[in-house]
C-alpha cells in the first residue's frame, strides 16, 4: 500500500513507521521543503491530539456494547439463515410432492388391478352364461363339472366337463363321455 505524504507524515509522527521508511521519509524532509511542513504540522496536529483526555465510556455504555454486539450478531446470524432457509423448505416441498406422487401411482395401479380382476371376473360369469345358454338350447340343460378349470383358462371345450340330459328323462339320462358332441345324447 502506497502512502501519500501527509499519511507518511502522521505515521511517523506517532511512531508507526518501520525504520526503513522512516529514514526514506527523513531523507526526503531534508532534500523538500513542503514535505518538511506537513511534517511539522502532522507533528504539531499529533501534539495537540494527546494533551486531550481519553473519554471513559459510562457504565450504562459499557453494559451496552456487548448487548449491542449481541443483537448485531443475532441479525446477521438470522439473516443468514433466511437466506438458507428456502432451499431447504423447497427439498421439504419436493420430497412431498413425490411421496405424494407415489402415493397417487400405488392408489392408481391398485384401482387399475381391482378393474381388470373384476373385468375377468365378469369375463368368466359372462362365458358361463354363455354355455349354459348354448347347452340348454332345444330343451336341454347344460351341468359344468369342473367350471374352475374352463374360468382359469378360458377354454370351455377342452378343460369344461359337460354332461347334457333331457329335461323330462332327468339325471338317468346322463350322458357320461366327454367327447360326445354338445346336444347329442
Amino acid at each position: 500500500m502506497k502512502f501519500n505524504q501527509k499519511q507518511m507524515s502522521l505515521l511517523a509522527a506517532s511512531g508507526e513507521l518501520s525504520p526503513a521508511a522512516q529514514k526514506a521519509l527523513l531523507r526526503e524532509i531534508k532534500e523538500n521543503p513542503e514535505i518538511r511542513a506537513e511534517y511539522e504540522s502532522a507533528c504539531e496536529d499529533l501534539g495537540v491530539l494527546s494533551i486531550l483526555p481519553i473519554p471513559e465510556p459510562s457504565a450504562a455504555e459499557r453494559r451496552a456494547i456487548p448487548a449491542e454486539i449481541k443483537r448485531l450478531i443475532h441479525l446477521a446470524l438470522e439473516e443468514r439463515e433466511k437466506r438458507a432457509r428456502w432451499p431447504r423448505v423447497l427439498v421439504r416441498w419436493a420430497s412431498a410432492g413425490l411421496a405424494a406422487a407415489a402415493c397417487v401411482a400405488i392408489l392408481v395401479s391398485t384401482l387399475n388391478a381391482n378393474r381388470l380382476q373384476n373385468d375377468r371376473r365378469q369375463a368368466q360369469v359372462a362365458q358361463i352364461h354363455h354355455l349354459i345358454q348354448d347347452a340348454t338350447e332345444g330343451g336341454r340343460m347344460a351341468t359344468l363339472l369342473d367350471v374352475s378349470q374352463e374360468t382359469a383358462t378360458g377354454d370351455a371345450t377342452d378343460n369344461a366337463w359337460l354332461s347334457y340330459h333331457d329335461e323330462k328323462d332327468g339325471p338317468e339320462g346322463l350322458v357320461s363321455d366327454p367327447s360326445a358332441p354338445p346336444g347329442s345324447f
